[in-house]
């Protein structure tokens, strides 16, 4: 349990850290290019400028979910493989095998990587104007992102179990 959790742990610092420069990378360039202000179009305000940092955290925020979720894919398959190699070739086909039966069953809204684009997928439709609301799809992210990592964390942990470390 101490093993799989400190690579939770760590995975979630380092999962936070590239999101944190990648976050600041961005404001950094979109400041440059565009300044900071509201988001204004033919004289009419679209976006305050707290609303727009507003719903740019949160943005992020919901990606360190799924991003969460696909890191416990990873450790799952980790503890799972014994080494680099195998568990490389491992997670990219079970990636692969995962997209094509999200594909040909039409079960998109029912797999965690269907929801890498939603946050900022939502938070473009707000800049550009357009009404969009968090809430018909965050009910389906939340709970399809959890059922996942409760998966994930599960299977790691009772594999961790059958196996002996040294």
């Amino acid at each position: 349990s101490q093993f799989i959790i400190s690579k939770i742990i760590i995975s979630l610092i380092f999962q936070l850290i590239l999101m944190i420069i990648a976050a600041i990378a961005a404001i950094f360039v979109s400041y440059i290019l565009f300044g900071f202000g509201d988001i204004v179009e033919d004289g009419f305000v679209i976006m305050t400028q707290y609303q727009f940092w507003t719903q740019f955290v949160i943005s992020y925020a919901l990606l360190i979910i799924v991003f969460f979720t696909t890191i416990l894919f990873g450790i799952l398959i980790s503890t799972i493989a014994q080494n680099n190699i195998s568990s490389i070739t491992i997670a990219i086909s079970s990636y692969l095998v995962l997209e094509i039966i999200k594909i040909k069953l039409k079960i998109g809204a029912f797999i965690y990587s269907s929801y890498i684009e939603f946050p900022l997928n939502n938070l473009s439709e707000l800049m550009e104007g357009f009404h969009a609301s968090w809430t018909p799809k965050l009910y389906y992210y939340l709970s399809v992102n959890i059922f996942w990592l409760f998966i994930f964390l599960f299977i790691a942990l009772f594999a961790i179990k059958k196996q002996e470390f040294k």
